[in-house]
């Protein structure tokens, strides 16, 4: 019981840090970037927390049915089942992002130099889709499943 709450701690822990580097390298860039670019800078970042997210509940599904398994037989066929979906969307995500971001530049925004932070933030998104993996295949190996939350 002490190890999965100082597992817990880690991964909550681990999580409030990076919450807290991120929001002071937003200070630092609203100060040093100006407003324009400072937009296309939060129009790219909020594009990759959110593709970054798109597979969140198959992360915590993952972490909740596999972690009470033992069986590695059972453990690798579960880890092939959430890396296909996971591997394909952030392909999709990735190989969209030279004709997406100039769409959405030019169509939604009306500003087709936000192209090439769109597509960045496309191509960083689906590689942020991918760190969860880790995280989640952490969680489920430390036996955090009844942590995980929909």
């Amino acid at each position: 019981m002490i190890r999965a709450l100082l597992d817990l701690g880690t991964v909550s822990a681990s999580a409030a840090v990076a919450r807290l580097l991120t929001f002071v390298a937003s200070l630092f860039l609203a100060r040093t970037l100006g407003v324009a670019d400072f937009g296309a800078f939060t129009v790219a970042y909020t594009l990759i927390v959110v593709l970054g997210q798109v597979t969140g509940s198959l992360d915590i599904a993952f972490v909740r049915f596999s972690s009470p398994v033992d069986d590695k037989g059972l453990i690798a066929g579960w880890i092939g089942a959430y890396v296909r979906p996971k591997l394909a969307l952030a392909a999709a995500i990735v190989l969209s992002a030279p004709w997406l971001a100039p769409l959405l530049a030019g169509t939604a925004f009306g500003k087709p130099q936000l192209a090439i932070p769109l597509a960045f933030g496309f191509v960083a998104g689906g590689f942020f889709n991918l760190c969860t993996a880790s995280q989640a295949y952490f969680q489920s190996r430390r036996r955090l499943g009844g942590y995980a939350m929909y």
